[in-house]
């Protein structure tokens, strides 16, 4: 089930996700009205004290301003 939520520190080390009916993006290209901002997506939530290994989590920061490559759209 597709959960979508905003997220944030709880105060105790730990992170709270408020769940919304929207605000994911789904289509692409966006239009000029748009928001290009979108919200984080849950799939499955993560079970307590998982044994190690069981999760990796990933962070990809590269854009188009830092890559030194152009992406072009085509009209």
């Amino acid at each position: 089930m597709k959960h979508i939520v905003d997220l944030e520190w709880d105060g105790n080390g730990g992170v709270k996700a408020t769940e919304k009916k929207s605000g994911d993006i789904t289509t692409y290209h966006l239009k000029r009205d748009d928001k290009p901002e979108g919200s984080v997506v849950i799939w499955e939530y993560p079970i307590n004290d998982p044994p190690f290994g069981l999760y990796i989590g990933g962070c990809d920061p590269l854009t188009q301003k830092s890559s030194g490559f152009k992406i072009e759209q085509k009209r």
